[in-house]
């Protein structure tokens, strides 16, 4: 194998691993293991078999798109959102650019996939932060104070002050927490 085409195989297997790393069906059953131990195996068989398939002379997107319903399957997974046809589409595409020596292609995938991965980061780390602000204000019924990770943003938006500590609820004799009208507030 000549060095043009070396590069080609490791300019693929780049544009591969971010185009899988972006593939957010995949993350998902990865982070829930919605195969148990056998999550990773099945997830990296995948991956090789996407890689050998998209290397040969030519590249069947009816067989990627099979193989990767089949890999999904054995994760009792059902991929109904059409990400799977995305997915060949991709990897075909992908497998284009690098055989005809266009790796820009592949810097604005892994560019992407880093892009999203600091996303991740960055929101597990907003969400840790609120987890530890939790465990802190322990004096609310049952440990929770009502805030949901999707309520974080719009409040951090917002130039006006808060509280620090919000009002404790107030809990009836029965230990419901009553809830208050917003609109006489």
């Amino acid at each position: 194998m000549d060095a043009y085409a070396l590069e080609a195989h490791r300019q693929l297997k780049r544009g591969l691993s971010a185009l899988f790393a972006r593939w957010t069906a995949l993350q998902i059953a990865l982070q829930e293991r919605f195969a148990g131990s056998q999550t990773e195996s099945i997830v990296q068989d995948m991956i090789e078999t996407t890689y050998q398939l998209s290397s040969g002379s030519r590249l069947n997107q009816e067989k990627l798109v099979s193989m990767f319903y089949d890999a999904f399957d054995r994760m009792n997974c059902d991929l109904e959102d059409g990400s799977a046809e995305d997915m060949a589409s991709a990897v075909a595409q992908l497998r284009d650019e690098c055989h005809h020596g266009r790796f820009a292609y592949v810097d604005d995938l892994v560019a992407k996939a880093q892009r999203d991965r600091s996303a991740i980061l960055s929101q597990n780390v907003r969400s840790v932060l609120e987890d530890n602000d939790d465990e802190d204000d322990n004096d609310t019924v049952g440990g929770q104070n009502g805030d949901s990770a999707s309520s974080v943003p719009s409040m951090m938006e917002t130039d006006s002050p808060t509280p620090s500590r919000p009002a404790a609820p107030e809990v009836d004799e029965d230990g419901f927490t009553l809830v208050k009208s917003k609109r006489n507030r």
